[in-house]
């Protein structure tokens, strides 16, 4: 995650603390959370992803 531009770490560190979920170990898994919340705000990953669910 050191990689990303530090708005948006802010803001993907922001995003899992509201919904109480701790940051991914891997940047690829947290990116796929910030993905799936964008498409599903109920979403955590890609696996319960239903886009325009939650909007």
């Amino acid at each position: 995650m050191g990689r990303l531009p530090e708005r948006i770490q802010a803001a993907l560190i922001a995003r899992a603390a509201e919904i109480e979920y701790p940051i991914a170990p891997t940047i690829a898994q947290t990116i796929e959370m910030a993905i799936a919340s964008f498409l599903d705000t109920e979403a955590l990953g890609f696996v319960d992803c239903k886009p325009g669910r939650g909007q």
